[in-house]
């Protein structure tokens, strides 16, 4: 072979180790292209989009997060009027817990009427005092366990019926307020109600002498109806200590009502109806009188104008042992609030980590709500205190409302996690379109390089 036909030879061989490196380049450039396509890009979409069940979970960590700094809001605000609660007895339990419709029945003179001049909130004797509102547990036990034994359900305690049981007490254990000096019901609430004076254990005479008239063919039973009716299932007690009328001691008051009608206003006087039962009782050294309404009998009263909207406004129905239990829990807190700061505190700081955590796993950066709007600071969020706290505080009862609860972005002492930073979703996305573009172009060079290798392969080959 003469020089010319070697270097003609070589140089052949040459094109085609290009076409093959060509070829080779253009499907590693394809097979790349595809990837970022078919693989990473997708990847990166559904990592810049939270699961519907983890975005579920920090909605629900934002709404416990905000309630609990709410609760703390509440706890410090309430921390500096312990003395105000404690001077005003049930009123301010009722205040503290949000009952804002039982707080009315005990303050608010267009919802008690004549009754206002009678509350003499927190007194020793009166039956707002702490001391007899906790020695109604007693009674309401009792109670219960009469209508066990007759095969009813339980009674459980409403904060409202609480307050109208104190509020009629007082009117009825001053013997000044009787219409011709002879006992009566005030007839400020629509309720059933039980009232006796003078009686050791009222439900000597409400129960246990009325049963025994009732099953002696007799027509005095309306306490024991109210105790054993069936269709009532929440009640409220009271006790007034030291009575100033005729027949001196105790006075006692219980309510009934149904759960079912606790709205915004009580039914109307013409839908309801009353039994009266003026009982002298010549068994003990004083005289006693029982004296019962319910909603039983065919003769019906009219009862006092009252502004009825509101007053079952934030009032809880609780067991009597949970009831209670709150109550104890509130005069805990009257001789150390700053207990409670520090309890609602540390639920908050357990809050916001829950929620900083999964928020950091769904991509949500600090003070956005995760949908790419941003959040203003909350003027209200709270500091640290310097105890730490958690519970229900009180409700304002001027306007209805409570504190406003904090952004869960924005508490002051607690950010999101750093790494909730780097997972902003505008990067992400960012990310996915820089990926589908590097493996569009890389798929386009791939093909021609490929396309290219082979036109001069097939030119060679001729």
């Amino acid at each position: 072979m003469n020089y010319k036909s070697q270097r003609s030879a070589a140089k052949h061989a040459d094109g085609r180790n290009w076409s093959v490196r060509f070829i080779k380049l253009g499907l590693t450039s394809a097979v790349a292209g595809a990837t970022l396509i078919g693989c990473v890009s997708p990847a990166l979409a559904a990592d810049a989009t939270p699961s519907s069940d983890l975005q579920a979970q920090v909605d629900t960590a934002s709404k416990v997060l905000e309630a609990a700094k709410a609760t703390l809001k509440q706890k410090q605000d309430a921390s500096t009027k312990t003395a105000e609660y404690q001077a005003q007895g049930s009123a301010g339990y009722f205040k503290y817990v949000g009952a804002t419709g039982a707080y009315s029945v005990l303050t608010d003179s267009a919802v008690n009427g004549k009754l206002a001049s009678s509350i003499k909130l927190g007194q020793a004797d009166d039956a707002t005092s702490m001391a007899n509102m906790k020695a109604t547990l007693t009674y309401l036990q009792k109670c219960n366990e009469l209508r066990k034994a007759e095969g009813k359900g339980e009674l459980k305690v409403s904060d409202t019926l609480m307050a109208m049981a104190q509020a009629d007490t007082d009117w009825a254990a001053i013997g000044t307020n009787w219409p011709n000096g002879e006992v009566d019901h005030p007839r400020q609430f629509e309720v059933a109600e039980n009232l006796s004076w003078s009686y050791p254990d009222p439900f000597t005479g409400w129960y246990d002498e009325e049963k025994v008239d009732l099953q002696n063919g007799g027509t005095n039973h309306g306490h024991y109806d109210n105790i054993v009716n069936g269709s009532y299932d929440i009640t409220g007690f009271a006790q007034r200590t030291n009575s100033p009328n005729t027949y001196g001691g105790n006075t006692h008051g219980q309510t009934f009502y149904f759960s079912s009608m606790t709205e915004d206003e009580l039914p109307t006087a013409a839908g309801f109806k009353r039994s009266s039962n003026k009982t002298p009782q010549a068994t003990v050294s004083n005289a006693r009188f029982m004296l019962s309404t319910n909603e039983n009998s065919s003769s019906a009263h009219t009862y006092s104008a009252m502004a009825t909207k509101g007053v079952w406004a934030g009032s809880r129905i609780k067991p009597i042992s949970d009831y209670f239990a709150d109550v104890t829990a509130y005069e805990t807190w009257l001789t150390n609030p700053q207990a409670d700061i520090a309890t609602a505190q540390q639920a908050v700081d357990a809050a916001q980590k829950s929620y900083n955590d999964l928020a950091a796993q769904a991509g949500i950066m600090p003070g956005t709500d995760g949908k790419g709007s941003v959040n203003p600071a909350d003027p209200n969020a709270t500091a640290p205190a310097e105890g730490n706290s958690s519970a229900a505080a009180p409700v304002d009862p001027s306007t209805g409302t409570g504190p406003r609860a904090s952004d869960p972005s924005t508490l002051s002492n607690n950010t999101a996690s750093p790494s909730a930073s780097t997972a902003d979703p505008a990067r992400r996305q960012l990310a996915k379109t820089g990926s589908n573009v590097l493996g569009v172009g890389a798929l386009a060079l791939g093909l021609f390089l490929i396309a290219a290798g082979a036109f001069t392969l097939r030119r060679q080959a001729r």
